[in-house]
C-alpha cells in the first residue's frame, strides 16, 4: 500500500526450438513485464524476428477491422472460439464476401431510389406546369424547349416581348415554374431574356417507361416502394449477421490479438544462432510460479532472478476506499519503483482539506447526491465520483463544525451552533489553515527522508533531515522573539537554525539553501483553505440576504426570491466544488509532492495482458 510492489529482474535463456513454448507459457502466466532488448545499448546479438504466422495474423486482423467498420458490435459480449488460423481465415473471408454482397446490393438499390426520386421531382414539375405527356418535351424540329424556375414571372414576360413563344407556367411563393417553347431562330434571344429574369434551369430528361406523366408517376412510386423494401430486407439481413456472428467475431479478434502479441514477442528478445534471451520484471511473489512454468518446458533452460533496480516498472496496489484515490496519482504520474506511493496520504488528506474549504451541510448533501448518481450511472467516472463522494461527506461534517447550511445557521428551524465561527473572518481560519500547511508539508519532508533511506543515499538523507532541524530552531526563535514565549535559549534556537542550514548545504548543496524561502511560501499557500471557504460562505450569505428581501416583500416577489435562492446556491455550489477540487489538488501536487515525489514511473504491463 505504501510502496509499489517488490519486483524481481528475470533473465531466461533457452534453445530456439523451445521459443514458441516459452512464449506461450509467458503469455498464459501474464506476469512478466518484458524488457525491450536494444542491440544499440551494448548488446552483442540481434533482436529476434516475428514468428512465421505474424504476417497472416496481421492480414486477418485487417479483414476483421474492415468487417467491424461495417457492423456496430457495441454491447455484444465476445465468445471465445477454438478455430485455428486456417479455419478463421476461411470464416472471415466468407463473412467479408457475404457482407460485401449485401453492401453492394444496398448501394445499387439506393442509387436506383435516388434515380426514382429524381424522376418524381421531374414529374412534380411537369404536373405543376400542366404537362401531361412526355412527348411534349422534345422531338420538335423547329422548336426549343426550356424548363426551369424564375423568381418573377412578370420580368420574364416583359423580356420575352417581340419573341414568338408559348409558355406553360405555374406560380409559387418564391418562384415560378416555367416551360418555354420558342422557335429555334429566336432561341438565343429567349435565352437572354431568361437569363435577365434570373432563370434557373431544371433538367427534365430521364429514361421514361411510359408516355403518360400520371402513369409514369404510379409506376415510379411502386418501384420506389419495392426498392425501399429491398433495402430494409438487406439491412435486416446484415443485422441478423451481426446477432448470429458478432460474438464470434469479437472472440476471433481477441484470439488474433493474442496471437499477434505472441508472434511479435521475439522483437523484444536477443537471439543468437541457436538460442534466445528474454529479460523482464515479475512481482517477487510470482517469481517462483514463473520459474516452475518455464522449467516444465525443458530442463535445458537458464532462469535467473535478482533484485530489481530503479528501472523496474511500477505496480501500485491499494484496496477498499483507498483505491479510488489512485486516480490522482495516475493523473500526476506513477511513483518510481521503490518510491513512496502517496495514494494512502491522498485518502487521508484530500477529503479533509476539501471538506474544510467547502464546509457546508447543504452543499455537501447536494454534491453527495450528485456524485452518487454519477458513480452508479457513469461507470467510467466511478473512481473520481467515489473520491468526491467521500469528500462531500467530510464537507457535511465540517458544515456542522462551522454551523453552515447553505450559508445559514439553522436547518429547517433547527439551530446550529458553530464550534469554529468561520464567518468571523480570517482570524478564525487562518491559523488553522497555516497549521494544516505546516503539518502537510512536513509529512512530505518525512516521506522524502524515507525515500532517501530506502535508496541508501546518506548524503541526501542528511539534507532532508536538516529541514526538521532548521524548522525546530526557527519555530522556537519566532515564539521567543515575536510572542515572548521562551522555551529554550535563543542562542540554542539560532544554533539549530545554523545546523539546519549547514546540513542542507551538505546534503543538497546550494540548491537546498536557496529553497529555504520557498518553505515559507509553501506554508502561506495553505491560506487559500481559509480564503476559499470565506468566499463561499460570503457569497451564500449575500444570496440569502437578497432572497430574504424578496420574501419579506411578499406576493409575487416571493417567487423571485425562491428563484434567486435556488439559482444562487446552484452557482455557489458549482463554484465551491471547482475551487475546492482544484485548490486541494494544487496543495498536494505543488506544495507537498514537491518535497518528496519524483514520479515518472513506468506502469507494470505484463506480457499476456495487452
Amino acid at each position: 500500500m505504501f510502496f509499489p510492489k517488490d519486483m524481481c529482474r528475470v533473465t531466461v535463456v533457452c534453445h530456439k526450438q523451445h521459443m514458441k513454448d516459452v512464449i506461450k507459457n509467458l503469455y498464459d502466466a501474464g506476469t512478466l513485464h518484458l524488457k525491450e532488448y536494444k542491440p544499440s545499448e551494448g548488446g552483442h546479438y540481434p533482436i529476434g524476428s516475428p514468428l512465421e504466422n505474424a504476417e497472416k495474423i496481421s492480414e486477418l486482423l485487417l479483414t476483421l477491422n474492415s468487417i467491424k467498420t461495417q457492423l456496430s458490435l457495441k454491447g455484444i459480449e465476445l465468445k471465445r472460439n477454438v478455430m485455428d488460423l486456417a479455419e478463421m481465415e476461411q470464416f472471415l473471408n466468407d463473412f467479408q464476401k457475404e457482407l460485401d454482397d449485401i453492401n453492394s446490393a444496398i448501394r445499387i438499390a439506393e442509387e436506383s431510389i435516388k434515380e426514382s426520386e429524381r424522376k418524381l421531382e421531374i414529374i412534380s414539375f411537369l404536373k405543376i406546369t400542366k404537362i401531361t405527356r412526355f412527348g411534349l418535351l422534345n422531338g420538335y424540329g423547329s422548336l426549343d424547349v426550356m424548363s426551369g424556375y424564375v423568381p418573377k414571372i412578370d420580368v420574364l414576360k416583359k423580356g420575352m416581348r417581340g419573341i414568338d413563344f408559348e409558355m406553360a407556367e405555374a406560380g409559387g411563393k418564391d418562384r415560378h415554374a416555367v416551360m418555354v417553347f420558342v422557335r429555334k431562330a429566336q432561341s438565343e434571344k429567349a435565352k437572354q431574356a431568361l437569363q435577365n429574369a434570373d432563370f434557373s434551369k431544371f433538367e427534365t430528361d430521364a429514361d421514361w417507361k411510359t408516355s403518360n406523366v400520371s402513369e409514369e408517376e404510379a409506376l415510379v412510386k411502386k418501384e420506389t416502394g419495392s426498392l425501399n423494401t429491398r433495402v430494409g430486407d438487406l439491412k435486416g439481413r446484415m443485422e441478423n449477421l451481426k446477432k448470429e456472428s458478432g460474438a464470434i467475431l469479437l472472440g476471433a479478434e481477441a484470439k488474433l490479438r493474442e496471437e499477434i502479441s505472441k508472434s511479435e514477442a521475439p522483437l523484444k528478445f536477443a537471439v543468437s544462432r541457436h538460442s534466445f534471451m528474454i529479460q523482464g520484471w515479475v512481482p517477487k511473489e510470482k517469481e517462483g510460479m514463473l520459474n516452475e512454468r518455464i522449467a516444465a518446458i525443458t530442463e535445458n533452460v537458464y532462469f535467473n532472478s535478482e533484485e530489481a533496480g530503479h528501472d523496474a516498472p511500477t505496480q501500485i496496489e491499494n484496496k477498499g476506499p483507498v483505491k479510488p484515490f489512485e486516480v490522482f496519482v495516475r493523473l500526476h504520474s506513477l511513483p518510481r519503483y521503490k518510491e513512496i506511493d502517496p495514494t494512502f496520504l491522498l485518502f487521508l488528506t484530500y477529503p479533509l482539506i476539501f471538506g474544510i474549504m467547502l464546509g457546508d451541510v447543504g452543499y455537501g448533501i447536494v454534491l453527495l447526491a450528485a456524485f452518487a448518481f454519477i458513480r452508479f450511472r457513469m461507470k467510467k467516472f466511478k473512481s473520481l465520483s467515489t473520491v468526491l463522494m467521500i469528500s462531500s461527506i467530510v464537507t457535511i461534517i465540517f458544515g456542522f463544525v462551522f454551523a453552515e447550511f447553505f450559508g445559514a445557521e439553522n436547518i429547517m428551524g433547527y439551530q446550529l451552533h458553530p464550534l469554529i465561527a468561520r464567518t468571523e473572518g480570517l482570524n478564525a481560519m487562518l491559523p488553522i489553515a497555516v497549521g494544516i500547511g505546516i503539518v502537510h508539508i512536513n509529512i512530505g519532508i518525512m516521506f522524502a527522508v524515507i525515500n532517501e533511506i530506502k535508496d541508501r543515499k546518506k548524503r541526501h538523507t542528511l539534507g532532508k533531515l536538516s529541514w526538521f532541524i532548521f524548522e525546530f530552531g526557527t519555530l522556537f526563535y519566532i515564539l521567543s522573539v515575536m510572542f515572548k514565549m521562551t522555551f529554550i535559549d535563543n542562542n540554542i534556537s539560532l544554533a539549530f537554525i545554523a545546523a539546519g542550514v549547514i546540513g542542507l548545504a551538505a546534503g543538497e548543496g546550494f540548491q537546498g539553501v536557496i529553497e529555504i524561502p520557498t518553505l515559507i511560501s509553501n506554508v502561506l499557500s495553505y491560506a487559500r483553505i481559509a480564503a476559499i471557504g470565506l468566499s463561499s460562505v460570503g457569497l451564500a450569505l449575500i444570496i440569502n440576504k437578497m432572497a430574504g428581501g424578496f420574501f419579506q416583500a411578499g406576493g409575487i416577489m416571493m417567487v423571485a426570491g425562491a428563484g434567486i435562492l435556488v439559482a444562487g446556491h446552484i452557482v455557489n455550489t458549482l463554484l465551491g466544488l471547482l475551487g475546492s477540487f482544484l485548490q486541494t489538488l494544487r496543495l498536494h501536487y505543488v506544495e507537498m509532492f514537491s518535497k518528496f515525489y519524483h514520479g515518472e514511473g513506468k506502469p507494470y504491463k505484463p506480457f499476456g495482458t495487452y
